[in-house]
């Protein structure tokens, strides 16, 4: 469910949750459930503190977007740099920096990078690398170098224990070694760069 929310909430556009996504409430797989009035379409409030886990994440996430405006952005990426840094405002990436292999029906790992300068706000020049590994294996992933004097820290790793899967700001892990990243399956990774 981790990995879905920073799916959807780090997309652009309008993020499609259902309320009570946010503690795991489901309606069995019927989506016509206003029809209903019974066990499907009701929420079971007990839900938020079984989960509270989740709940927590789903809060992190939604101050983490609104923290970090290009995460939403009103403008289509284009690819190219706006902001005359030399950065497009998205780059896609396979494992090894290449070209992502989009015609591979077997992809399973892919990451991109936002350029935070394309979208200015009081959190400064950062770039965002984010990670999707859908594989049931780990991946090694290279992470792209940064200009002297900044650094790659680990803001998210949706494989991780609560409490150190989603890091506060000030208290993100910085990366060592800073060029890879071992990325374990089935888990969305977010890293910052300042």
């Amino acid at each position: 469910m981790k990995n879905h929310a920073c799916c959807l909430l780090f997309a652009s556009g309008t993020p499609m949750i259902l309320g009570g996504d946010e503690f795991l409430r489901t309606q069995g797989g019927n989506n016509n459930a206003y029809c209903q009035d019974n066990g499907i379409s009701w929420f079971d409030w007990k839900g938020v503190e079984a989960n509270a886990d989740v709940l927590v994440f789903f809060r992190k996430t939604i101050a983490f977007t609104k923290r970090y405006p290009i995460l939403q952005r009103r403008k289509f990426f284009s690819g190219i740099d706006m902001d005359g840094d030399r950065i497009p405002d998205i780059q896609w990436f396979g494992k090894e920096l290449d070209r992502p292999a989009w015609d591979d029906p077997e992809l399973r790992t892919l990451s991109y990078m936002l350029d935070g300068g394309e979208e200015p706000s009081d959190a400064g020049e950062y770039l965002l690398f984010v990670i999707l590994n859908a594989d049931f294996l780990p991946q090694a992933v290279r992470i792209p170098p940064l200009d002297p004097g900044k650094r790659w820290r680990r803001v998210i790793d949706t494989s991780l224990d609560s409490g150190e899967d989603f890091r506060s700001e000030g208290d993100e892990v910085p990366l060592d070694p800073p060029e890879c990243y071992i990325v374990n399956p089935r888990s969305t990774v977010v890293l910052i760069g300042k």
